[in-house]
């Protein structure tokens, strides 16, 4: 019987065994993604499950709860473990980050009382280094100062050393105011600025030269200062025959550090050929209007037929009784439009052009404001006034006016990137259009005028000659009825005598 017991409660040990060995080991890991109760004890009762289901071979339908028992009952005390486990890691971890974190807060207090002591060194090497650099600031300061002072003694015994030359009455003055104008006029542009400038230093000393002792110096001045100007200008005028630029340019930055380059800039817009030889605006007066005579009351008018437009058309002939006139010969605005186009496309053309020698030779706002106000008052407005200049037919010069404003601003817009700062519609309205706009309107009031008063004639004239028809009437009929009552009277006197 004790044998019996014995061999079934080593059977139940042994299936005890089997069902924790079948079962999944836990850990962790099974923790760390996304973790489901349900799921966790359905997979630890699926695994379960047959086992107490078929226990019995005898008695397969009977169910038994003991391997699910000792399945749960194994689990919780893995998972009791494994919370032991976890919680001697936390602690673990916990003092070791204690630990860490006295250790940092030691070394950043070491690192903070270093920083201190190299920031409080490093201000007391920048005094010193300031202390020390202020006193070669200092050296320097008087050294240039130095240096400027002699520079301009230099300079100004220079000075006095030609004015004395200048002044002499021998061979010296002659022989001084060579130099000058051959060292002006040297290829080395280094030599002909310095030159050019040691002339206009004299040049501003000359004018304080107002005593009798000196005026032989203050002429040989102004005789050098002069040629010197010319020279220079022939030189930059040769250049720009030649299209050398860089020749160009020197002698421009030349002549702008001698007399602010007015010359210069002149010089060149006037070689330009499209401003050249251009025809003046020649004026074409219009017609003398012939007032006819004032027609009396007695002249006979004959009825004649005014020649329409068809006619003058050539789309009909004209009647036996039609006036046939000359065609005038009047101006054209489509012709003119026509002009205008291609004049200012041209322009533009030129115009962008000279702004690219521009660029490479000269400052280009300066010299581009001086060049567009060249082309407004002179080129543009000469064309315009000749165009404007036959009044005849005012609807063309009306539209030939108000194209020639459209086609300016257009040039002035296209302008614009080139001249940022410069307000080419004022030149515009004051230069090349004023006088045709007031002419203009001049003339429209005179139009006005001579229509009301033609107008006002015409109205006086039909008034006098429908009381002329109504006198002319009035007699008419007073002259029948007086012949009537002749007639009858006459009648009655001879009707009595007999």
């Amino acid at each position: 019987m004790a044998a019996f017991v014995n061999r079934k409660k080593n059977k139940a040990e042994i299936r005890r065994q089997e069902i924790i060995t079948s079962l999944m080991p836990i850990t962790q890991d099974d923790f760390k993604k996304d973790f489901n109760a349900h799921k966790f004890i359905e997979g630890i009762t699926e695994r379960v499950l047959p086992r107490a289901l078929h226990l019995d071979e005898d008695r397969p339908d009977m169910f038994d709860p003991e391997p699910l028992h000792v399945a749960f009952e194994h689990t919780q005390k893995n998972l009791h473990q494994l919370r032991e486990s976890v919680d001697k890691l936390i602690l673990k971890k916990s003092k070791a980050c204690q630990t860490s974190e006295r250790e940092y807060k030691t070394k950043l207090k070491d690192l903070n009382n270093t920083y201190e002591k190299l920031g409080e060194t490093f201000k007391s090497l920048d005094t010193r280094i300031s202390i020390i650099s202020k006193k070669p600031v200092r050296i320097g300061q008087n050294l240039e100062s130095v240096e400027t002072e002699r520079a301009n003694a230099d300079k100004a015994k220079k000075l006095i050393q030609i004015i004395m030359n200048l002044n002499s009455t021998d061979d010296s003055r002659q022989k001084s105011m060579d130099e000058l104008i051959r060292l002006t006029g040297s290829e080395d542009f280094r030599v002909s600025m310095a030159s050019t400038k040691t002339v206009k230093d004299l040049l501003i000393i000359a004018q304080e030269l107002d005593v009798d002792q000196t005026e032989r110096a203050k002429n040989a001045i102004l005789t050098v200062a002069k040629e010197v100007e010319v020279n220079l200008l022939r030189r930059f005028t040769n250049a720009t025959k030649l299209g050398n630029y860089s020749t160009m340019k020197e002698i421009a930055s030349i002549l702008f550090a001698f007399n602010g380059g007015d010359t210069c800039v002149e010089a060149y817009i006037d070689s330009l050929d499209f401003l050249k030889d251009q025809p003046e605006a020649v004026e074409i007066k219009p017609a003398e209007e012939v007032k006819p005579d004032t027609p009396t009351f007695d002249d006979d008018i004959p009825e004649v037929e005014i020649l329409d437009l068809d006619v003058l058309q050539g789309k009909t002939q004209p009647g036996p009784n039609t006036l046939e006139i000359d065609k005038p010969n009047l101006p054209d605005f489509q012709l003119n439009k026509k002009e205008l186009d291609t004049f200012f496309a041209d322009l533009i053309k030129n115009l962008e052009e000279q702004n690219r020698v521009i660029q490479k030779v000269f400052k280009p706002a300066p010299v581009m404001e001086v060049l567009t106000r060249r082309v407004y008052t002179q080129r543009i407005r000469n064309f315009v006034t000749q165009k404007l200049s036959d009044e005849r037919d005012l609807d063309c010069y009306l539209k030939t006016l108000g194209h020639s404003m459209h086609k300016c601003n257009d040039l002035a817009e296209s302008l614009a990137p080139m001249l940022p700062n410069f307000n080419i519609h004022i030149i515009i309205m004051e230069s090349v259009m004023k006088e045709a706009c007031t002419k203009y309107i001049d003339n429209e009031v005179n139009s006005i005028q001579q229509f009301l008063n033609s107008l006002l004639e015409e109205q006086i004239y039909e008034k006098k000659r429908a009381i002329e028809r109504k006198q002319q009437k009035m007699e008419m009929e007073t002259k029948t009825k007086l012949g009537i009552v002749g007639e009858v009277a006459g009648r009655f006197l001879s009707s009595e005598v007999i």
